[in-house]
Formats: C-alpha cells, structure tokens, sequence
C-alpha cells in the first residue's frame, strides 16, 4: 500500500514538474513590453527592430489571450489594460512575421491575439505561407484545414500548390489548383496576385496564366501580376505563347501586355513586331510603347 502512495507520489510531483517547465517555456516566449532607449534601437539590425516592434504590439494587445482571458474571468480586470487587434493590425503584423519572424516566435501566437473569428482567419492564411516559406507542407496543411472555406483558404492553397511543385509534385499542385475558385483572381488582394507569381515561377505557368485570364473587375493600374507573367514566359523563352496568352486577357489588361510583348520583341531583333499584331491591336498605345 505504501509502495503504491510513493508510486502515485512520485508520478503527481513528476507530472507538476513537467507542467512547471511546460509553463516556463511558454511564458519565456510571451511577449513582454520592453521600453528601449532610442540610441539602443538605432544599433539593431533591421530584423531585430523588426521583432522588437511586432513583440511590443502584441505585449500591448494580450486580452485575447488564454493567461489575459483566465485574470480576466477570475476579476482581475487585465482586460482593460489590453486592446483587441482589427483585421488591418493583424494583417500588417503577418506580413512583418512573413519577412522578420525567421523562428515563428511570434506567427505562431498571432491567431490569438485577434478581434474575432473572421481575423483569426488572416492570421491563420499568414501562419500557413509562413511554414510553406520555410519548406513545412505538412504543417501547412494542418493549418489550412483550420481555415473557413473562402478568401484566405484558397490563397493558402494556391501557396501551397506552388510549394508542391517546387518539390516536383506537379500533379498534386494541379489537383490543389483545381479547389480554387474560377474568380481566384481579384485586384488589390496582394496575396493572390502573389500566389499566381509563385505559381508561374515554380513551374506551373499555364495554370497561372489561366488564372489570370479568369480575373474579375481588372483595372489598368493593377498589373504587377500581368507583368510577372510576362517575365516569367519570357525566362521560359516562350514569347510566342505569351502572345497567345496576351489576347485572352480582359481589355483592361490586353493592350498593356501586346505593348510590352510588342517591345521586348523589338528588343531580341524583329524589326517590325506589329506585323505579328492584328490591325485592331496596333493601337496607338502599343505604337507609343514601341516609340520609346
């Protein structure tokens, strides 16, 4: 019987341990307000002041936090001295954790720290391409899976077809490309213009370029990715393709593609690259292109 108290005994006092270093670990990880004399900032790296921001917002913003939220239930009131983070503040910290987070000390935790479910969702689709970023599909995948179908679903995915290339599955990226929407393409969303540029330069340029013929609502001042195409079939050395490619985009985008393509073909040597251009495509744009 005594053998048998020392047994339970000793496994309590080994269970309260592990949980008290369980809980050093995770509290040496929580974010802490760090005032910092302005000569001191000034004498770290880009990506330590980086850190050191992205560490004091969250140290401010911690209501949404389990530890916050228990002090919180029990009376303590901490939630007075925290603010909620909006959608705009969870995402401009998921692009700094894209860029500075190289451990995914902080990315890891950005989820909960949101207002609500619906900006949960943001920092999930930043969490997932941050372990995509860093060659972790499995991971990545968890993590999409704890995503809403939607907007942020489809960008991890498409991040993640473009991951699955790169390791040469390229039947699986085409299985992933076909979950997105046939609009996947919209303007002004950065990350999924982004994810056709991934796309296009891991080796599945056909299906990023379909996308991009696909795209709703285009305006004129939004061709980054119309751009990145171009480059991209251009280092594919399949300018002719290109143009094919060119005439299927919207209007808003097509004149702007047969001038740069009309360009860069004066550029390798054809000294008259409108003849390869229908009478209603040589506009005066695309002759102001080649003008210059």
């Amino acid at each position: 019987m005594n053998a048998r108290r020392r047994w339970i005994g000793w496994t309590l006092a080994l269970g309260v341990l592990v949980g008290v270093v369980a809980l050093g670990f995770w509290l040496r990880d929580t974010p802490r307000i760090q005032p910092i004399e302005p000569a001191q900032l000034a004498q770290l790296s880009e990506q330590e002041r980086a850190n050191w921001l992205i560490e004091q917002i969250l140290a401010r913003s911690q209501s949404q936090t389990p530890l916050w939220k228990l002090m919180n239930w029990l009376g303590y009131g901490w939630k007075r001295t925290g603010y909620e983070l909006d959608i705009t503040e969870i995402s401009t910290l998921g692009e700094a954790c894209l860029k500075y987070d190289k451990r995914g000390r902080w990315i890891r935790r950005l989820p909960a720290y949101a207002m609500n479910d619906s900006f949960r969702v943001v920092a999930e689709g930043h969490l997932a391409i941050w372990y995509l970023q860093r060659g972790d599909g499995r991971t990545a995948q968890r993590v999409i899976q704890r995503i809403p179908p939607g907007e942020w679903r489809d960008v991890a995915q498409a991040y993640r077809a473009a991951w699955q290339a790169r390791q040469g599955d390229h039947e699986g990226a085409r299985k992933t490309i076909a979950l997105l929407p046939h609009d996947f393409v919209q303007s002004f969303h950065f990350h999924r213009k982004r994810a056709v540029v991934e796309l296009a330069q891991s080796g599945m340029l056909d299906e990023a370029a379909q996308l991009v013929t696909q795209a709703l609502l285009p305006v004129v001042e939004d061709l980054e990715v119309v751009q990145s195409l171009l480059n991209a079939y251009k280092q594919a050395g399949r300018w002719d393709d290109a143009l094919v490619w060119a005439r299927r985009l919207p209007t808003e985008w097509r004149g702007y593609a047969l001038g740069e393509w009309a360009a860069h073909a004066l550029q390798q040597g054809d000294p008259d690259p409108t003849r390869r251009l229908n009478p209603e495509e040589r506009t005066p744009a695309v002759l102001m292109r080649l003008a210059r």
